[in-house]
């Protein structure tokens, strides 16, 4: 949805998140203070998706979970889980908006799962934000291009090929 129609945190009142019976098991933190607490926590990942245009590892800073906009939209998220089956699992999200209109979608597979696999361009972008957190200048292209490559090469031959 914030991809779709280009939403910022500005631009939404209050979100709604009802996932399958269980899905908010993990989820213990409501209101973290650590990068390692918002691993945990729905209203940190939605307000960090909708500030930072997408989830990344530099999302999880305890930094960028203290950030003012975001420990003030956590509490416009509310996240309940329905009664019933743990499986199949689905979520449905609604964002009600500033300007009135109300979005919802239904998400029945998570994307990135094998029913709904990331483009290249994702994965590329996916695995140059994990080489980046990490420190490391390998170029990610290259990196999927000999990860791909793997059964005909030894694990020694593709490090020493990104060095």
């Amino acid at each position: 949805l914030r991809r779709d129609h280009g939403l910022t945190l500005r631009d939404v009142r209050r979100v709604d998140v009802e996932t399958s019976a269980g899905g908010l098991i993990p989820l213990i933190h409501h209101r973290p203070g650590t990068g390692l607490q918002a691993k945990f926590s729905m209203e940190y990942a939605v307000a960090a998706a909708l500030a930072d245009a997408g989830v990344r590892l530099s999302s999880f800073t305890d930094e960028a979970v203290r950030r003012p906009e975001i420990v003030d939209f956590m509490a416009r998220v509310n996240a309940t889980e329905c009664q019933g089956a743990l499986f199949p699992r689905s979520s449905l999200v609604r964002l009600e908006l500033v300007s009135g209109d109300v979005l919802e979608r239904r998400v029945e597979v998570q994307h990135g799962a094998a029913a709904d696999p990331l483009t290249d361009d994702e994965l590329i972008e996916k695995v140059a934000d994990c080489l980046s957190h990490g420190g490391c200048g390998a170029d990610p292209r290259k990196l999927l291009h000999l990860a791909s490559g793997m059964r005909r090469h030894s694990a020694a031959v593709l490090l020493d090929s990104l060095m």
